[in-house]
């Protein structure tokens, strides 16, 4: 049986590139709106404790 490697299969096709570029994108997108997130709620916290 031949060893088979699937960089084989990936080589040349942009598919696989966008795709990673396209997660990236999304996971930095996650990650700016979970710190936004955890912002407001600090905020919110301390406001609530100022009362």
């Amino acid at each position: 049986m031949e060893l088979h490697r699937i960089a084989d299969d990936l080589e040349s096709h942009a598919w696989y590139e966008e795709l990673f570029v396209r997660t990236i994108g999304d996971v930095e997108a996650f990650l700016a709106r979970w710190t936004a997130f955890e912002a407001v709620v600090a905020g919110f916290t301390a406001t609530e404790q100022d009362s």
